[in-house]
């Protein structure tokens, strides 16, 4: 009786037991046993290894356990974690995610409770960049020209699904702009495309400039001797309105007919026809200047010297002028007494020369006075007069005894500077109601010889004021009365 109650209760305990463990188990009051788990990385870049993963530096990844086995299959499902096993600062988790902070190996481990499930090691690394190459497909030159830039780079290590970035950069996105590995100059200035690739950057440094479509100039410049003008040129760029280059100027034939500054200035010096070069960046453009001389109505005779020597009843006078440049033709007009003036002789010259000289005789008999001029003549149009030249005829004895001009020389001449002012003294010649005549000799100019700067000065003094820092003169002083002139005195000179 008694074994066949111990039964009963057997019967009825088990039952009890199996349900209470189920429950037990569903309720999550027992931890089941726990198989097959197993640490995973399902998201981000990583190498899986033999015995580790491999990350890099400053990346996040995302962890997983894996499909495991819970024992029994109803309990429930048991609370795992993951956790960094050491303190060495190389990851950092959290929940799922894991980030990288310094280089090195550290290990995480799946936990139940204080029960290490499972652990892998995580080696963090930074790649290093080894080698850069660029390759930019065109030159940059001008706006609106593009370019294709694509960078390769070699890293120590280069099994990671995300290779490592290159990055492109303008210094100044109005002159170059990139767009999709395109780069187009948008702009005119400097500026650098920088590529960036980590430790390894390249620097490409451009200076974007206008596209000339066209110098707008004349092709053809006339000038008269000494006329100024400015060549006003104005260039077309593609895209329009944008800055250029400034315009540069070069005289090639160099014939000496022409000078023209930096701003396109031209001075006509002589005739003649000089070819410019006009420049502006890789544009450029000749043109033709044609000098020719003043028509002969605007020209005048200058520095006309008359001497002479009176004999008993006429004057043998000497005329000396310059030579004006293709007039061969002149006239010699005399006013006797204050009459009209009339043609005293015509002078033909068949040598060119710096200077023309004609000798003529005139009768002084009845005459008090007399006044001279030079005309010269071209086809059927005529030069401006020269100077009038005055002279007082003395009908003197002329075997009295008196002292003669023609014997005098001009003597003691010397300068000084105060501030801008050229001062220039003479002695005095010593006949009475005589006139000094000062000449000059610029030896910085194109012209030759000695011109008359002053005449009729009644003192032993003048004053020149000089406005340019750089200076070469020789001057010197004659002295002169009724025509008849003295010795002139000695050269000096003066520069600076």
């Amino acid at each position: 009786m008694k074994f066949f109650s111990k039964k009963i209760i057997l019967i009825i305990l088990l039952p009890l037991v199996f349900i209470l463990q189920y429950y037990f188990f569903k309720f999550g009051v027992i931890e089941p046993m726990v198989k097959g788990i197993n640490i995973d990385i399902v998201d981000g870049d990583y190498v899986r290894d033999l015995d580790k993963f491999t990350m890099k530096l400053n990346d996040t990844v995302t962890l997983s356990s894996g499909e495991y086995v819970v024992i029994p299959s109803y309990a429930k499902s048991p609370k795992i974690w993951f956790k960094v096993l050491d303190n060495d600062g190389v990851l950092k988790i959290e929940g799922k995610k894991v980030t990288s902070l310094k280089e090195g190996i550290s290990s995480i481990a799946i936990m139940k409770d204080t029960r290490v499930l499972k652990k892998i090691n995580i080696r963090v690394i930074d790649p290093k960049v080894e080698n850069l190459t660029v390759d930019i497909s065109n030159s940059l030159n001008f706006v609106g020209d593009t370019a294709d830039i694509e960078g390769s780079i070699e890293v120590d290590y280069d099994k990671f699904k995300q290779k490592e970035k290159i990055e492109y950069k303008s210094t100044n996105e109005n002159v170059l702009k990139i767009d999709d590995n395109k780069i187009t100059a948008v702009g005119v200035g400097d500026a650098s495309i920088i590529v960036d690739a980590g430790e390894k950057k390249e620097y490409f440094d451009y200076s974007i400039k206008a596209r000339i479509k066209n110098i707008n100039v004349k092709n053809n410049i006339n000038l008269i001797v000494g006329e100024k003008k400015n060549l006003n040129v104005s260039v077309e760029t593609s895209p329009k309105e944008l800055k250029h280059d400034k315009v540069k100027y070069q005289i090639i034939s160099n014939n000496k007919t022409i000078s023209i500054d930096n701003k396109g200035n031209i001075v006509a010096l002589k005739r003649g026809v000089e070819k410019v070069k006009v420049i502006c960046q890789n544009k450029s453009k000749i043109i033709t200047v044609n000098v020719s001389n003043k028509p002969i109505s605007d020209q005048k005779i200058k520095n006309l010297e008359v001497l002479y020597n009176k004999l008993e009843d006429k004057m043998i006078i000497y005329f000396i002028w310059d030579f004006m440049e293709e007039v061969y033709d002149y006239d010699i007009y005399i006013n006797k007494n204050y009459t009209n003036f009339e043609l005293l002789h015509s002078v033909k010259v068949d040598n060119i020369d710096k200077k023309v000289r004609a000798t003529l005789e005139v009768s002084t008999k009845d005459l008090e006075h007399i006044s001279l001029y030079v005309v010269g003549k071209k086809e059927d149009k005529t030069s401006k007069i020269s100077d009038i030249v005055d002279i007082k005829i003395d009908n003197k004895d002329i075997n009295q005894n008196e002292e003669s001009i023609e014997d005098k020389k001009v003597n003691n001449i010397h300068y000084e500077i105060v501030n801008s002012n050229l001062n220039i003294y003479w002695d005095d010649i010593g006949i009475d109601d005589c006139y000094y005549s000062l000449y000059i000799k610029d030896n910085l100019s194109l012209d030759d010889g000695f011109v008359l700067y002053e005449s009729n000065i009644k003192d032993n003094f003048l004053s020149i004021y000089i406005d340019n820092e750089n200076y070469d003169f020789d001057f010197y002083v004659i002295s002169s009365k009724d025509g008849i002139y003295s010795i002139q005195s000695d050269s000096i000179n003066i520069k600076n």
